[in-house]
């Protein structure tokens, strides 16, 4: 997604025309973030999360925490993410995703 503008516009119209699909918000939030403009980014995954709640979307909202600087927010992201996969297949992509920002090296949950 290195055209975030031309993203903001599709994933708009994708959210016209199913704005229960959890997946168009968290396209739109992706390119929210990539503009830095993570209140935005924010709003979409948090709805994204409310549609659907896939692990998927929980990784992608802990990323956007880690990017903005909020690493608490992004180890409580990662901290639901490992109890969610104890009780059902999380996807190791999700999991990883919130550690790939630069800083994040070595993140890990905090206990409980």
């Amino acid at each position: 997604m290195r055209q975030p503008d031309q993203a903001i516009t599709e994933a708009r119209k994708w959210i016209e025309l199913d704005p229960n699909s959890p997946y168009s918000h968290a396209t739109l939030a992706g390119a929210y973030a990539l503009q830095r403009s993570y209140p935005e980014a924010f709003a979409e995954l948090n709805k994204a999360k409310q549609l659907g709640e896939p692990a998927e979307i929980l990784g992608s909202l802990g990323y956007v925490y880690a990017m903005s600087g909020k690493r608490d927010e992004a180890r409580q992201a990662l901290a639901e993410l490992s109890r969610t996969a104890k009780e059902r297949f999380v996807s190791p992509y999700a999991i990883a995703t919130i550690s790939m920002p630069g800083w994040a090296k070595n993140i890990k949950p905090s206990p409980g």
